[in-house]
């Protein structure tokens, strides 16, 4: 992905004679346990142009593969069997209530987890079970910057504390600016939304609700 990125923004911006950045945040990539999140990662990931507000419909968006799923016609590298076969027995069946799951929004819960991964590793989505059939190192990857060093550097951005955010103090600036760490931290993968609160002293939901309408409204 990260080829495919570089050589299409290379491209672009040549033809459109233009310089910097073209994709806003970088491609992540996320690892799922089929049984428990696939079928609604397929989901989230098909109701996303209505959720960013590009089409009404998600007949309307040509650019996913709802519309292979509903009518067979697809590139040869893409997969449908096993995803349409866990909604019915028979190819008009599975079609029909697929296209039935699809119309319904993935739980909040459950897209939150999209973004942040699991508290144990946050390219890893799946139960203890999974985690171990993995056989994973003991150790995960060190994040490109610690928690701590993004909040100092979105807190000398806006001009305020560390000790300022973790205050009790409910001033809608200062939770802004938490909800701005929290985005960027669930997104580059330095923490869950669950080390978030802890770390700001917040209540884990209302913590992730704040991320979550920061990342919609900036959609």
């Amino acid at each position: 992905m990260r080829f495919v990125a570089s050589q299409y923004s290379r491209a672009t911006n040549k033809k459109m004679y233009r310089t910097g950045h073209l994709f806003e945040r970088r491609h992540r990539a996320i690892l799922v346990q089929a049984d428990s999140y696939l079928l609604e990662l397929i989901r989230y990931i098909h109701l996303n142009p209505i959720r960013a507000g590009i089409v009404d419909a998600i007949e309307d968006y040509p650019w996913c593969s709802h519309h292979a799923y509903l009518s067979g016609n697809s590139p040869v590298w893409l997969t449908l069997e096993w995803a349409l076969a866990t909604f019915g027995d028979s190819l008009h069946d599975a079609r029909r209530q697929y296209a039935r799951f699809v119309q319904t929004e993935c739980p909040t819960s459950i897209s939150e987890k999209f973004s942040a991964g699991s508290d144990k590793d946050h390219r890893i989505l799946g139960d203890d079970g999974f985690f171990a059939s993995l056989k994973l190192p003991a150790t995960s990857p060190k994040a490109q910057q610690t928690l701590e060093e993004l909040v100092r550097f979105v807190c000398q951005k806006h001009d305020v504390t560390v000790a300022e955010l973790k205050s009790p103090s409910r001033e809608r600036r200062y939770a802004a600016i938490r909800a701005e760490v929290g985005l960027a931290a669930v997104e580059q993968g330095v923490a869950s939304n669950a080390k978030l609160a802890r770390y700001f002293n917040r209540n884990q939901s209302g913590m992730s609700r704040a991320i979550s309408q920061l990342r919609r409204s900036s959609k």
